[in-house]
């Protein structure tokens, strides 16, 4: 909560102005500029989350949720090992750029609906546009790793990147071991800016602020998983 300096009205943390006499609580942000915002979450991840969910413009929300699918698709084809059932890796390079944004604008939204719910479940309200914002900054990591470390991967061993045998643990066992530690690094650190981004929406401790992270995510790849599951079936 934030005491109005003025009339001592206690504000909800992401007011802007005091609901009771309508000073100004806390520095007005009218939009996002994208490298700043991502820089400041690298610097001070906390008091990036606030700027974004005070900010009364959330630039580019669904351009980072879109984005986020790269990363997304590409590690399911290498859980999936795609490679084994693509005939060349220009169809799997096709296939990704294809279906990269759908997916990641569905994971996306489905994250928002859960964390949605979980809120409401819990008595906390929360602005849909505000966890579609700290949603959409808390991808950055993954989309650091579709556009940077993926491409390398590619390069490196071709389809063999999804195929099981032989994979890139087996062609070239201490790059392979470089350039997925650097994704299961930045993977590690886009779920703690998500656990981050949503304390600072709920004002709460840190433990709840995992559990929600740990739900959402986890019913989103349950509902992902289902449509997999079920697409197949049905065709």
């Amino acid at each position: 909560m934030i005491l109005c300096p003025v009339c001592n009205t206690s504000n909800h943390h992401l007011k802007i102005s005091c609901v009771s006499c309508g000073s100004y609580i806390q520095q007005k942000v009218d939009t996002l500029n994208l490298f700043e915002t991502i820089w400041k979450i690298i610097e001070t991840p906390k008091k990036a989350f606030h700027t974004i969910a005070i900010a009364q413009h959330k630039n580019y929300s669904l351009l980072l949720g879109a984005l986020a699918g790269y990363a997304f698709v590409g590690f399911t084809f290498w859980l999936i090992k795609a490679g084994d059932i693509a005939n060349h890796i220009i169809e799997l390079m096709i296939a990704w750029l294809a279906l990269s944004p759908v997916v990641g604008l569905i994971i996306f939204f489905l994250n928002i609906l859960f964390l949605k719910l979980l809120s409401r479940a819990t008595g906390k309200l929360v602005a849909t546009r505000n966890i579609m914002a700290v949603i959409a900054y808390s991808f950055v990591p993954f989309i650091i790793s579709a556009f940077l470390i993926l491409p390398i991967e590619v390069i490196t061993f071709g389809i063999f990147l999804f195929t099981k045998a032989p994979n890139p643990f087996t062609l070239l066992p201490k790059s392979a071991m470089f350039l997925f530690s650097f994704d299961a690094i930045l993977s590690l650190w886009s779920f703690i800016l998500y656990v981050i981004g949503i304390r600072t929406l709920l004002d709460c401790k840190i433990t709840k602020a995992l559990f929600f992270s740990v739900v959402a995510i986890g019913l989103t790849v349950i509902t992902i998983a289902g449509l997999f599951t079920f697409i197949p079936l049905s065709l």
